[in-house]
């Protein structure tokens, strides 16, 4: 199963327990359950608000993290920083899908007999939140992959200093 795909899938899972949490101080009703799949899209949208707004506060938060003479650290603190930035392009793109099903479902109940344009608009959306949400996603996981290369490499660094090993590969 691709990224994409299990993101889609944690966004649903994540957008019932939200929903489930929100009714959490009324403890004598039940929480609710969405009765449309319109309704639910307005908890994902909801959800991904949230998420992005917690990134924002997560970039905020390392633009504030002044560089430092170590340029490798630098490095990994830009990597982070283009992660989050990507990861909120992604929510974004989430966004855009939620509110377009959203009103195209609402529209299918209001207008039933535009189904063939309706239907049409549908398979154009798939088509291009496939594409995007491909991109997106390629993306996310290209500076995560970088992130994680360049932790390893000032991981290793600090170990071979603090252990006295001379890096033999710089002297060649």
């Amino acid at each position: 199963m691709n990224h994409a795909k299990r993101a889609l899938l944690l966004l649903l899972f994540a957008a019932l327990v939200v929903g489930c949490a929100q009714t959490k101080e009324r403890t004598t009703m039940r929480p609710k359950v969405p009765e449309s799949v319109a309704e639910l899209q307005e908890i994902n949208l909801n959800m991904l608000y949230g998420i992005i707004e917690n990134l924002d506060m997560e970039i905020a938060a390392v633009k504030q993290v002044p560089p430092t003479e170590y340029p490798m650290y630098n490095k990994l603190r830009a990597t982070d920083l283009a992660g989050m930035e990507a990861r909120k392009d992604m929510m974004s793109i989430l966004v855009s899908h939620c509110r377009f099903s959203r009103d195209l479902l609402l529209e299918a109940d209001k207008d039933p007999e535009q189904k063939t344009r309706i239907l049409k608009e549908w398979e154009k959306h798939k088509g291009e939140m496939n594409a995007l949400l491909h991109a997106a996603d390629k993306k996310v996981n290209g500076l995560e992959r970088e992130r994680l290369r360049l932790e390893f490499g000032l991981v290793e660094a600090a170990l071979k200093h603090k252990l006295g090993v001379r890096d033999d590969s710089k002297s060649e």
